[in-house]
């Protein structure tokens, strides 16, 4: 991600970030706050770089792979709209960046994600309990809405 990219984001606490990755404990955010990361765009400002990456894990006391599993969900929550809930099941769909997500076909994303979303095992929240508050479905226009944001996000940072 580019500085721009990261300047253009979010203002998403971070906590959102941690949410959406469930082999996290919830003590990361207070390691990360007491470092002055408290928003997502801090975070991808902070972890540009795999040198960026490094210091963060070394300082917060956390695997570089777990700053890296952050600063992938923080990128993808870029993307308004986006709940946390979905950032595990594009991660397991092979969605790692707004790059990924910007190249998908709409319609077989939503089938994948569809599928995904029925396999208990993935992401932190249970099924059952977003069924029971009448959320955790996701719709075609939903995703066709975040491929193409991410479509004229990348499009934007590429004309500057």
């Amino acid at each position: 991600m580019t500085a721009h990219e990261t300047q253009r984001g979010s203002n998403r606490r971070l906590c959102d970030v941690l949410e959406a990755m469930p082999e996290l404990e919830p003590s990361s955010c207070l390691q990360l706050a007491a470092l002055s990361i408290h928003t997502t765009g801090e975070l991808l400002f902070y972890c540009a770089t795999s040198s960026g990456r490094a210091r963060i894990a070394t300082a917060a006391d956390l695997r570089v792979e777990q700053v890296e599993d952050c600063r992938i969900s923080a990128e993808l929550l870029l993307v308004p709209e986006m709940d946390a809930y979905w950032v595990p099941l594009l991660r397991a769909a092979g969605i790692d960046s707004l790059r990924d997500l910007a190249c998908r076909h709409p319609t077989t994303l939503t089938e994948l994600l569809s599928r995904l979303h029925r396999q208990p095992n993935i992401g932190k929240p249970s099924i059952a309990e977003h069924d029971e508050a009448g959320s955790g479905t996701l719709g075609f226009f939903d995703v066709a809405s975040w491929v193409a944001w991410a479509a004229a996000a990348l499009t934007d940072d590429e004309q500057t």
